[in-house]
């Protein structure tokens, strides 16, 4: 989920952990068109359907489909 305003204890920050997705709050760049059913993120248009990928950890947002890169991470005991 991409919100143009809140921070990380904000209502859609908060749901969507609980539901255990990913969010990007304070997307500055966004501009949503409701009615025409776009946005907007630094001057690239996005319609409805069109493909994104999020990286929620850096708050980056990319063109296109592309896959998953998952992490190895140590636990320490």
């Amino acid at each position: 989920m991409l919100i143009a305003r809140g921070g990380v204890t904000s209502h859609a920050a908060v749901t969507t952990a609980q539901l255990g997705k990913i969010c990007v709050v304070n997307c500055k760049h966004l501009i949503v068109l409701e009615g025409e059913k776009t946005c907007t993120i630094n001057n690239n248009e996005f319609k409805t359907g069109d493909k994104i990928a999020i990286d929620a950890y850096l708050g980056n947002i990319y063109k296109g489909n592309h896959a998953i890169e998952l992490e190895q991470i140590s636990y320490i005991e």
